[in-house]
């Protein structure tokens, strides 16, 4: 069955613990809560027991209010982060569009972020030629292809980051609020 499958999520959970002071959150990372007495942090369930299977080919939309847990299950899906429990399994390669641009450097160039960002993601020569041909023709940036995305507009910037990230092909597009 699981040839069919493109995702699937049994009972995950995902728990974050809320503290009242970034000393608190190192003390407890460092398992030192010795020092300061013991200190309970809260906790908030972003999610519980979510289970979910998708089949390949199959598109989903997430809808819910702010704070419901839609960007924490598709960071989850898209191996972002670990779920405090519960298991996760895709069955292809996966690309996530959450924040178009980030990882760009805001010194180097659109060109070289572009290559930087392909090469990243493993792409072969060819497929690699292919894909700056198809960004370079999207973002219609001509000569600001060649200067610091620093000196880029918001637009701009969000134009070569979306390009860039749909050039790849993967078998499974998380999408969250980019668009």
């Amino acid at each position: 069955m699981s040839n069919n499958l493109a995702i699937e999520l049994k009972e995950v959970t995902k728990t974050y613990r809320m503290y009242s002071s970034n000393l608190d959150m190192a003390l407890d990372i460092l398992n030192l809560n010795w020092i300061k007495g013991k200190r309970k942090s809260k906790e908030f369930q972003a999610l519980k027991g979510i289970n979910l299977s998708l089949k390949k080919g199959e598109r989903v939309g997430i809808i819910g209010r702010n704070g419901a847990g839609k960007s924490t299950l598709l960071k989850i899906i898209g191996e972002q982060i670990e779920p405090t429990s519960g298991s996760v399994r895709s069955f292809g390669k996966i690309q996530n569009l959450m924040d178009a641009g980030v990882g760009f450097h805001p010194d180097f160039s659109g060109m070289e972020n572009i290559k930087s960002s392909l090469n990243y993601n493993g792409l072969n020569a060819e497929d690699l030629k292919i894909a700056i041909e198809d960004i370079i023709d999207f973002v219609e940036l001509g000569e600001f292809l060649n200067q610091p995305i620093r000196t880029y507009s918001l637009g701009m910037k969000a134009r070569l980051g979306f390009a860039t990230a749909t050039a790849i092909k993967p078998e499974i597009l998380i999408i969250d609020e980019v668009l």
